[in-house]
């Protein structure tokens, strides 16, 4: 099965980019490619933020840089600075790769957003509890 790509998950929609990013603190500890990778994210991100984060950066490139294929192999490292400073967080559930904006509806404010259809972290901390307990969690407040 092939992954499908970002975009295909969101219709490209209008962000903001606040002054204050430039003198952001997470901003100037990264390269001036993970600061534009960085807001670039935000474009084929969905409503909530979240991504299919292709284990080849090759597809996630062809997203978010579609017309510098140089930046194909720069762009694993400059998600690395990101996810170095918190700026995003990658995780995986049932074996996908996924990304997150971290502070996502801090810095976007979407007046109508489409609900996700891509899991959140909370999938995948659940998959590794039952990962690692063998067992499925107990629902919070239903009887055992």
């Amino acid at each position: 099965m092939v992954a499908a790509s970002p975009s295909e998950f969101a219709m490209a929609r209008t962000r903001q980019i606040k002054p204050h990013f430039l003198q952001s603190d997470s901003m100037s500890r990264v390269s001036v490619g993970a600061q534009l990778t960085f807001v670039r994210l935000w474009l084929v991100a969905d409503d909530a933020g979240r991504m299919r984060n292709p284990d080849r950066p090759f597809s996630l490139a062809l997203d978010v840089f579609p017309y510098q294929p140089q930046a194909r192999d720069q762009l694993p490292g400059w998600l690395d600075e990101l996810e170095s400073v918190g700026c995003i967080s990658r995780y995986r559930v049932g074996g996908q790769p996924y990304l997150r904006i971290v502070n996502w509806r801090k810095h976007q404010r979407i007046a109508q957003p489409t609900p996700s259809r891509l899991p959140g972290e909370a999938a995948a901390v659940r998959e590794a509890f039952e990962i690692a307990s063998g067992m499925a969690p107990e629902p919070i407040g239903e009887p055992a």
